[in-house]
């Protein structure tokens, strides 16, 4: 293989990392995707203490896909398994707990899972078109997943003591394959076929290539990466020299244009993200049916408004103070002391 040749394979393995990221054997395993505990905390950190917004290497890699709008439909597919995995876990902790102590107080932990249960929704019923406003509108609902599920951990260690939070652990992390799970590996399949198939007619494109065939096949999920890559290689050694430049020329362009899509997001997301933040609370307060729950989340946005203006936005001060004065004091959420579980 020539050096031209190399060149233009590398271009296209860094062109084809969403297909890799996307395919249908990685949806992840519900933990918010491409996140462990440690880095989770570390991007939670920023947005619960500080109010504002860090991105992680793993989340701007998966911003690459989002700046389509099927590969925006795959991510918040695999975000919204993600939350109904936590959904899942988080309910069965909480069984857990009142099951050892019927008197133990997890109001909290409830809230925060009907809050989860509202940003589910909220998701589900996005409709990305692409472009930076689809990878920031995922940014920004992976964020507050990851802020949510952050606070229930941190929440269910105040009320479990710590030799049994792993026997809590252990009983709500069951596997959970119920039918609302097997509807979204259905569509996070379909969409990611999809996807794949986008991704490869367009890389055909760039390098003045057509193969509908091996496009039909990865949109059937009968295509894998290798088989892709080798015909894309077949097609580079027909090319000559200026055809092989051109070729580069495309895929850095349209490389180029998608990193330039995934920093805009960022950027605005940043800028943006304390008001976001409260316009995307308003909507699940209004989806949220449970009153005391209503309570608990009003509270939680008053304190958010009040940051946004602590910052200088005067506009944000006048909302709060409307809004403390329309919700009264509000509901107590304390947790009075912690209880002891004792899971047989």
């Amino acid at each position: 293989m020539t050096e031209w040749i190399k060149a233009v394979a590398i271009l296209m393995l860094v062109a084809m990392v969403p297909v890799a990221m996307a395919e249908e054997g990685n949806q992840g395993n519900g933990s918010f995707q491409g996140h462990d505990e440690a880095s989770e905390n570390a991007e939670a950190h920023n947005s619960v203490e500080n109010e504002s917004l860090e991105v992680s290497s793993e989340t701007q890699a998966e911003m690459e896909a989002a700046t389509t709008a099927h590969g925006a439909k795959v991510r918040l597919l695999q975000l919204e398994k993600a939350i109904q995995r936590n959904i899942f876990q988080g309910n069965a902790a909480i069984n857990a707990i009142v099951e050892a102590n019927a008197s133990a107080n997890t109001t909290g932990l409830k809230a925060i899972i009907e809050e989860l249960a509202a940003l589910k929704l909220q998701v589900s019923q996005a409709n990305p078109t692409g472009g930076s406003e689809s990878a920031q509108q995922f940014v920004e609902f992976k964020n507050d997943a990851i802020e949510l599920s952050h606070k229930f951990r941190t929440q269910l260690r105040q009320v479990v003591r710590e030799n049994d939070l792993e026997k809590v652990r252990l009983k709500a992390y069951a596997k959970s394959e119920d039918t609302e799970m097997a509807r979204l590996n259905g569509e996070i399949r379909h969409e990611t076929r999809t996807y794949n198939a986008e991704v490869l007619q367009k890389i055909l494109v760039d390098i003045g290539a057509s193969n509908g065939t091996l496009v039909e096949k990865a949109r059937n999920g009968e295509a894998g990466k290798g088989e892709i890559m080798a015909a894309i290689r077949l097609e580079i050694s027909s090319m000559d020299k200026e055809q092989k430049k051109e070729a580069i020329a495309r895929l850095n362009e349209d490389l180029s244009r998608k990193q330039v899509m995934k920093q805009a997001a960022i950027a605005k997301a940043k800028t943006e993200f304390l008001k976001g933040k409260e316009a995307r609370i308003e909507m699940r307060i209004e989806k949220i049916q449970n009153r005391d729950v209503k309570g608990l989340v009003k509270k939680r946005l008053d304190v958010i408004m009040e940051k946004r203006a602590e910052s200088g936005d005067g506009k944000a001060r006048a909302e709060g103070n409307a809004r403390t004065s329309a919700s009264g004091e509000g509901i107590n959420a304390g947790v009075d002391g912690k209880v002891g579980v004792n899971i047989r």
